[in-house]
C-alpha cells in the first residue's frame, strides 16, 4: 500500500513574480496566448488594469494583494488566472516534477507554461 503525506510550502509573492516573469519574457506563451492583460483591486475594491511593468518594478506589490491575470488564448477564449488557480496546480499529482522545480527555483520556461497551463485550463494543452 502506497501513503502520501501532504506537505505544506509557503508561495512568495516573488516566486509567483519570477514565475510569470519566466512565462512571459522567455516566450513560454508564444505558441498559444494572444494577449495578457494584468489587474489589482484598489482600496474601494474596484478591479483595475495595470502594465505589465506595474507588475514586475522595484518596488511593486502587486503579488502581495489581490491580483488577477486574464489570459487571452489564440481562439479568442479569456482565462482568469490568480492564486487559487495556481494554488490548485501546484498541488496537483501530475503536476509534481515541476511543482519541486518551482519550489526548488529550477524550473525553466516549459515548467512555467506548463503551470499556468494546468492552472487556468486544468490540463496541459500545448505541450
Amino acid at each position: 500500500m502506497q501513503r502520501s503525506i501532504r506537505v505544506r510550502r509557503e508561495v512568495t509573492p516573488d516566486m509567483i513574480r519570477d514565475l510569470i516573469t519566466t512565462f512571459l519574457e522567455d516566450g513560454g506563451f508564444n505558441s498559444w496566448v494572444a494577449g495578457v492583460k494584468f489587474y489589482t483591486w484598489n482600496e474601494s475594491n474596484e478591479r483595475q488594469e495595470v502594465t505589465y511593468g506595474d507588475t514586475w518594478g522595484d518596488g511593486s506589490t502587486f503579488y502581495e494583494g489581490r491580483w488577477s491575470i486574464d489570459i487571452k488564448t489564440d481562439d479568442g477564449a479569456i482565462h482568469p488566472l490568480g492564486w487559487k488557480r495556481l494554488a490548485w496546480a501546484l498541488e496537483k499529482q501530475e503536476m509534481q516534477k515541476r511543482t519541486e522545480a518551482f519550489f526548488d527555483e529550477s524550473y525553466d520556461v516549459e515548467d512555467a507554461s506548463c503551470i499556468v497551463q494546468m492552472a487556468i485550463f486544468k490540463e496541459i494543452v500545448y505541450g
